[in-house]
């Protein structure tokens, strides 16, 4: 956990409530150096629907070096050691910074989609959003990317990401998923 909070800021709390949330099917590795934790990584089972095709996957998250041991290549060590365990032949992750994306090419990933220039465009007129059920969030989802490649969601990836909510006006209807940390929001997606 030390290392999780040292890298990505999150409290020993957060920490905690991913490892209940994923406790037997997370793949979860890390390298110790001079009797400490330096670098972990987890990978979740994921699913990816394409064409109407649903395959199992992994979602590459949490990957991390405490500052003192980077430069070393813990990571990359890291993740080959878990690909040749796993044998998973389709990972998935969204890199956190432009600078990771190097990184991760080196580790054979490819770029699948641009999401980088997101921008949000608003009208002035009345949108409603509703707080939905991670089951519903999942059912609306699913309809909104039929026909498109896209990881599909449990019911554990949505309430572990936030509050789904059932956003519409009088013309259209969406999704989004956030959580409220502090005194900002955090939307983990919005279609």
């Amino acid at each position: 956990a030390a290392v999780w909070e040292e890298v990505f800021g999150d409290p020993a709390d957060f920490v905690l409530q991913f490892a209940r949330a994923y406790p037997k099917d997370c793949f979860y590795t890390a390298v110790s150096e001079n009797g400490e934790t330096a670098s972990i990584l987890s990978l979740l089972p994921i699913c990816f629907s394409s064409e109407n095709e649903n395959r199992p996957a992994r979602y590459l998250y949490a990957v991390a070096t405490s500052e003192k041991y980077r430069g070393r290549g813990l990571s990359s060590k890291l993740f080959s050691e878990a690909m040749r365990i796993l044998q998973e032949p389709l990972v998935f992750t969204v890199p956190a910074e432009e600078s990771l994306f190097a990184f991760y090419k080196k580790q054979g990933f490819e770029d699948w989609s641009d999401c980088a220039d997101l921008r949000f465009y608003a009208k002035k007129r009345t949108v409603k959003a509703e707080k939905i059920d991670a089951e519903s969030y999942i059912v609306l989802r699913e309809k909104l990317l039929s026909g498109k490649a896209h990881i599909v969601f449990t019911a554990r990836e949505v309430q572990f990401a936030g509050q789904g909510y059932r956003v519409s006006d009088d013309q259209s209807e969406g999704v989004l998923l956030g959580d409220l940390r502090g005194n900002e929001w955090l939307f983990q997606e919005c279609i």
